[in-house]
């Protein structure tokens, strides 16, 4: 049989492989900070419900950063339609990698949220070809924007990790207790390594200084300004 074409229109793609969501998207930030908060095992009883509360973007200052990419821009679309300003910064305007420059950015910017989803992605190639470059740029991001965030007193923070932060025999399906439990997969371990490290870099200022930083693994995620090259890019499963 001839194969499925690949549809860079989520929407279309729902249409054509019959998906349906099985919670909106309100219920699936409400579930990321339960558990986020159940794996830090620092807030119980009342306190807990108090901050399972979803943080209101109305009249915040909200920093995408990554935002020509397809998380990123599909995050600004969403965000367009919340009574929020955005803030957005390319990489010729702002080295995510360099302390010095993310904490001058944020001094004048001052961002209340931010969605931390800029990153340096790829396929088995490029993460086989490239990987002192994943685990490099993925550690300094995350590491800069979450230290800036916390000196500059962000009130909420997102963090986007990986599906492959995961064993690579893990369970079917995957549940997040099989974090480190076994060895990664070998072809994108040092690109999992850094994801791994963001999510406990976040874990780690909210129980030290109480940020209200948070972590989200999206998976099997595709469409519009997705990277379809040929070599660099994933492959999609039919």
């Amino acid at each position: 049989p001839n194969p499925q074409p690949i549809h860079p229109k989520s929407s279309e793609a729902k249409k054509v492989l019959g998906w349906v969501p099985k919670i909106s998207f309100e219920e699936m930030v409400r579930e990321m900070v339960r558990s986020d908060l159940a794996a830090i095992g620092n807030v119980t009883g009342g306190e807990a419900e108090e901050e399972n509360q979803i943080y209101s973007l109305a009249g915040k200052r909200v920093w995408v950063n990554g935002h020509r990419g397809m998380v990123g821009s599909a995050l600004v679309r969403r965000l367009e339609s919340e009574n929020c300003k955005i803030l957005k910064s390319t990489s010729d305007e702002l080295d995510l990698r360099r302390q010095s420059d993310v904490e001058a950015w944020m001094e004048v910017q001052k961002p209340d949220a931010i969605f931390l989803c800029a990153a340096t992605v790829g396929g088995i190639l490029a993460n086989e070809t490239r990987p002192a470059e994943f685990i490099y740029d993925n550690m300094m991001i995350h590491a800069t924007v979450v230290h800036a965030s916390y000196l500059f007193g962000v009130k909420k923070l997102l963090y986007l990790g990986s599906s492959c932060i995961y064993p690579r025999e893990a369970p079917q399906p995957m549940s997040e207790a099989a974090l480190l439990t076994a060895p990664l997969e070998p072809t994108n371990e040092p690109y999992a390594i850094a994801k791994i490290a963001g999510i406990k870099l976040c874990q780690s200022y909210r129980r030290q200084y109480e940020c209200d930083f948070i972590s989200a693994m999206p998976t099997n995620l595709y469409g519009p300004h997705d990277n379809f090259d040929l070599v660099s890019a994933h492959v999609l499963p039919r």
